[in-house]
């Protein structure tokens, strides 16, 4: 009887792990349009994609302006472990949207450069 039991909670738990590893890809984060961020975005996870136009590069952060097709917003990711980043890099940013004197910015979790001339992805957690 121990013997049936233990199988079947080793049996459970493959499926529990299986069901978690589903559930949590299916998950993601959708990806928005810089225009559309509101004030109800503030605090709140978003996905962007869209075009490097300028960096500045500080001691312990990096501040991007980012363009999509509708709008631009600046992006900041604070980390010692500097991505390599670079002006007209299309990248997409994953990360929470804040209120910094009356505009509104991502703080980066992610962030994931895509080569479209080659065909590769880079991903950089922050």
């Amino acid at each position: 009887m121990t013997n049936i039991l233990t199988k079947l909670c080793i049996i459970s738990s493959i499926i529990g792990i299986i069901l978690l590893i589903v559930i949590s890809n299916k998950l993601d984060i959708p990806t928005s349009t810089i225009s559309s961020i509101s004030k109800e975005s503030i605090n709140k996870q978003i996905k962007v994609k869209g075009t490097v136009k300028n960096i500045i590069d500080k001691e312990n952060l990096i501040m991007l302006n980012l363009k999509d097709k509708s709008s631009q917003i600046k992006v900041v990711l604070f980390n010692t472990n500097k991505p390599n980043i670079k002006k007209n890099s299309f990248v997409e940013i994953s990360g929470k949207v804040s209120l910094y004197e009356d505009e509104f910015e991502i703080i980066a979790d992610s962030v994931k450069i895509i080569n479209w001339k080659i065909t590769t992805q880079k991903e950089i957690t922050i």
